[in-house]
């Protein structure tokens, strides 16, 4: 494959996208308070492996902390929660 060419489904920088699965596994765990080797035992990766997906969430998400990541997704989370509650709300009809 050429160089710079990204690989069918794939963006061509791991800090482009939407964020992977395992990605969404990572924050869960640091909403949770998990330290980064904390992390590497449940998912038995490096330590080199936890610092590259934190990298790539960082750049995604444009954050530059544990702390601001676990805001920012909590604040996502919970808009998305009011907004489902809104439209559950309003698609009531009573008999």
């Amino acid at each position: 494959m050429p160089r710079g060419v990204a690989p069918k489904g794939r963006s061509k920088s791991p800090t482009e996208g939407p964020l992977t699965r395992r990605e969404y596994e990572v924050i869960d765990l640091i909403i949770d308070g998990h330290s980064n080797e904390s992390i590497c035992n449940q998912f038995h990766i490096s330590g080199n492996t936890i610092k590259r997906h934190l990298q790539n969430i960082f750049a995604k998400l444009s954050v530059t902390s544990r702390t601001e990541l676990a805001v920012k997704t909590l604040k996502q989370r919970h808009a998305e929660e009011l907004k489902a509650l809104r439209e559950s709300y309003f698609d009531f009809k009573p008999n």
